[in-house]
């Protein structure tokens, strides 16, 4: 049962170090992170005019010609002014880390992920934390595997792709399963050696949007009320109690959310893809035992 929320300050990476991660082992020996980590970033997104980012207005597009004139010739972008990850500490609590740009994405991705590593083979306490780090990380020969789950990936991986080009890339594997162009349910890449990070759409998974998937399941942290979208934002834009609560709520919500299929199914790693993944599992489950109690007693009833 998760209990606490505890929120930690902007990059305060130290906290990684108080999180204990459980894990299983495959049959290959490499080893799965169960821990369930939530990731999620917010942009605005509007069309550059003379240099400037300007929001976009339907009312005034369609009322002002002279606006309308504008966004026409304006390219389109999408800034990400901030991102926000959290991570269960296991039946413990919850730690939310919160950036406000890619720099401060990529130390924590690296920090996190050498914990992980660390605690796979050495355990949470640690002797010398940094002399494990660096023979988890150097002279492992077995992977580490961990999940990210993002509501509606397809967005984030458009931000993501051109962050991490190198990590996505690989020629012995494909490394995006996707439904249709850019729209991936499911995307693998290697972070460092014998680290595998794999995110995953939870939006394909529930088919719902995050403010139903709360609601329908009441989790205890619902999403919070719309802010202005139409406002321009960017990583040294100062934001209201209001704005950071919005980006937490999303990323928290999701660790209940997610919690409720790892009881279902019983680890991270054993909840289907999808949302018709889930039938298709239940039917199939119930067909073997079907089929296997009929073969049962046709042996019973077989002469000697």
């Amino acid at each position: 049962m998760i209990n606490v929320l505890n929120i930690t300050k902007p990059n305060n990476l130290d906290d990684i170090n108080d999180i204990e991660f459980k894990f299983y082992t495959d049959k290959y020996g490499n080893k799965h992170c169960d821990n369930i980590i939530t990731f999620d970033i917010e942009t605005s997104t509007g069309y550059c005019v003379n240099g400037k980012a300007i929001g976009f207005d339907h009312d005034k597009y369609n009322s002002d010609e002279t606006f309308r004139k504008t966004i026409d010739k304006a390219m389109p972008v999408s800034i990400m002014y901030t991102w926000q990850c959290a991570v269960e500490n296991y039946d413990k609590d919850i730690k939310v880390f919160f950036g406000r740009d890619y720099n401060s994405l990529s130390e924590f991705l690296f920090k996190l992920t050498a914990e992980i590593k660390r605690q796979s083979m050495f355990g949470f306490q640690s002797l010398d934390r940094d002399g494990e780090t660096q023979a988890a990380l150097f002279y492992s020969k077995k992977d580490t595997n961990i999940m990210l789950f993002i509501h509606n990936l397809g967005f984030e991986f458009q931000h993501l792709r051109n962050l991490f080009e190198n990590e996505f890339y690989s020629k012995r594997r494909q490394n995006v399963f996707a439904r249709t162009s850019r729209k991936p349910m499911k995307v693998n890449f290697k972070y460092a050696k014998h680290i595998n990070i794999e995110l995953r759409d939870t939006l394909v998974l529930t088919q719902k949007s995050l403010d139903n998937w709360c609601k329908d399941e009441k989790l205890p942290v619902m999403k919070c009320d719309k802010i202005d979208y139409l406002k321009i934002r960017h990583p040294e834009t100062p934001l209201t109690d209001k704005e950071i609560q919005y980006c937490l709520n999303d990323v928290i919500s999701m660790v209940y959310g997610i919690e409720k299929y790892r009881t279902k199914f019983g680890s991270l790693k054993d909840i289907p893809l999808t949302q018709t993944g889930i039938v298709r599992k239940k039917v199939c489950s119930t067909l073997w035992n079907e089929d296997r109690d009929w073969c049962m007693k046709q042996w019973e009833i077989m002469p000697e």
